[in-house]
This record gives C-alpha cells, structure tokens and sequence, in this order.
C-alpha cells in the first residue's frame, strides 16, 4: 500500500490521527535540537485504478 511516513510532534499527533494517520513507531530525542520523542506515523494514500 502507498502512504507517507510523518515524523510528528507530539502535541499534533492527536490531529494526525484524526486526519486518518497510524501510528507506526516513535523517534527518539536527538539532542540538543530536540529532546522529546516524536511519534512516527503513516498516512495511507490509495492507489487510483490502472487504466
């Protein structure tokens, strides 16, 4: 299946969610630029039909 895989931040992965995200896996921190882990999520995208 097609989709897109989303680093989020985690205070948007509620919206991600909503929005038809999975979540897949979780980032951890990379400091010092970021220090929180960041939800991993995937957004299927269907495939259109072959013509």
């Amino acid at each position: 299946m097609a989709g897109v895989r989303v680093g989020s931040h985690p205070t948007a992965e509620g919206f991600c969610r909503r929005m038809g995200a999975e979540r897949v896996g979780t980032v951890g921190p990379v400091p010092p630029t970021v220090t929180w882990e960041r939800p991993q999520l995937w957004f299927a995208v269907a495939r259109p039909p072959a013509l």
